[in-house]
């Protein structure tokens, strides 16, 4: 759609010149003398209809991918001639200039898929029993629905200091349930740790 209203737009500019019986050689120095005094005046225009030109064809994302951008991040709403908006967990709208799409560093986490490592650190007065917090742990997320089976999730032993151990609990789950899963996992490990007479 993009290149579809970007021909339609070229083709109406040329038509509209071709109307006014112009011959050729002048309406070439007509669009030339344009074409320096826009550069000039209106170089980030430019630049930003240039660079949704090239996004249209690099396609780097599409509607729907879930990107971050400097300190923003949500879902690609619309990918314009001059503009693009990103649609955040908020429920805001932000529109970024389609320079700075290209210029910054995007992060696209649904590029290739729509999963992502997630990570919860946990501090646990455990004692000596490492290894049975550890197996808790492993439980947990081995229940939760939302957590993807493989690659496994996994537990790691990050600090140690007397009987507080701090571990981190690493598993994939999709994007959108990100929050949702860390949550139910902090309300779990809460029971089962009461349950197994450890303290949070």
């Amino acid at each position: 759609m993009l290149l579809i209203r970007i021909g339609v737009i070229s083709i109406g500019t040329l038509l509209a010149f071709a109307a006014t019986g112009l011959p050729i050689d002048k309406m070439t120095l007509i669009i030339g003398s344009l074409g320096v005094g826009v550069g000039l005046g209106l170089q980030s225009v430019v630049n930003n209809l240039v660079s949704g030109i090239m996004l249209a064809f690099e396609k780097p994302f599409k509607i729907g991918d879930y990107i971050e951008i400097g300190d923003e991040a949500g879902r690609i709403k619309e990918i314009g001639i001059r503009s693009s908006k990103l649609s955040t967990s908020e429920g805001a709208d932000i529109i970024i200039p389609n320079g700075d799409l290209l210029s910054k560093h995007v992060i696209n986490w649904t590029l290739s898929n729509s999963q992502k490592r997630s990570e919860l650190i946990l501090k646990i007065n455990s004692g000596k029993k490492l290894n049975e917090v550890k197996t808790v742990f492993l439980n947990i997320m081995d229940m939760n629905e939302n957590i993807e089976k493989n690659p496994k999730p996994e537990v790691l032993m990050n600090h140690f200091s007397g009987s507080d151990a701090e571990y981190r609990l690493l598993y994939w789950t999709y994007i959108d349930q990100e929050d949702q899963v860390r949550s139910e996992l902090i309300v779990a490990v809460e029971d089962e740790l009461k349950k197994s007479g450890y303290r949070a």
